[in-house]
């Protein structure tokens, strides 16, 4: 996914209205708010030709139509009851302008109906194109390369890195060396365990407390030795990483310290 794209795609999904005229061109265009004809183009200078470029956003009064400055206050309750908080409610006109500014960029029904997902988009843009700027300025102040040549070393680096893995005869090798050693790690620590268990004097405390730190340095040594293969050899698979990870498990064991 490029720079800006995750954001962007987030800022598409909310379709909710985020501001006064993105709710006012939602309540315009699902039929909320009606409005006479004849004051909608008083208020806009707009033209019959364009009025009907918009059909379905007027009516009659007697079938609910109402003028663009009571359209504004129904907005301006809606906002208040919804908790939106868009508008200053103490601007008796905060409502009506809102509804001006949309009517002045909707030509068609479909601007009313898109308006929120035009403007979405306007800003996934901008979104898009400022992260992919600042990702442009990392990749030349860190590389001196273009994003696209940046990317296209790393993609070199990958296939020179799969290039290097082991085969699957020196994978299995390899696990079954760690394997074993695993297991005599194991058989090791629990013959320390009981021996622990069994500990009745300082003396026999003192030598389990010396053979187990002896234990713990060879398996720090296998742990090591474990390691430099792997940056050696560039093994990535889950299988050893979960060896690695139950071999530290036993280091790790504060119980066993104790």
């Amino acid at each position: 996914m490029k720079p800006g794209e995750e954001a962007a795609i987030n800022l598409m999904r909310n379709t909710a209205p985020q501001s006064g005229e993105e709710l006012a061109a939602q309540m315009l265009a699902n039929g909320s708010i009606k409005l006479l004809q004849d004051d909608y183009r008083r208020e806009t200078g707009g033209r019959i030709s364009e009025s009907r470029s918009l059909f379905g956003l007027f009516a009659g009064k007697d079938k609910g139509g109402v003028s663009i400055e009571r359209a504004g206050e129904i907005l301006m309750q809606a906002d208040l009851e919804n908790g939106s908080n868009f508008f200053d409610q103490n601007d008796p006109n905060a409502g009506r302008n809102a509804i001006i500014e949309v009517l002045s960029t909707a030509r068609t029904r479909g601007d009313l109906i898109n308006y929120i997902k035009n403007r979405r988009e306007a800003k996934a843009e901008e979104i898009r194109q400022a992260e992919y700027n600042e990702y442009a300025r990392w990749c030349e102040e860190n590389y001196h390369l273009s994003p696209e040549d940046y990317e296209a070393y790393e993609d070199a680096v990958v296939r020179d890195f799969k290039e290097k893995l082991l085969t699957d005869e020196e994978q299995f090798e390899l696990d079954s060396q760690m394997a074993d050693e695993i297991q005599a790690i194991q058989e090791e620590l629990e013959e320390i365990d009981a021996i622990l268990a069994q500990n009745r004097t300082e003396k026999e405390a003192r030598i389990n407390s010396y053979r187990l730190h002896q234990t713990i340095d060879r398996k720090t040594s296998v742990c090591f030795r474990y390691e430099r293969k792997k940056a050696t050899l560039l093994i990535g698979s889950r299988t050893r990483q979960k060896q690695w990870g139950k071999l530290c498990h036993f280091f790790l064991q504060c119980g066993r310290l104790i």
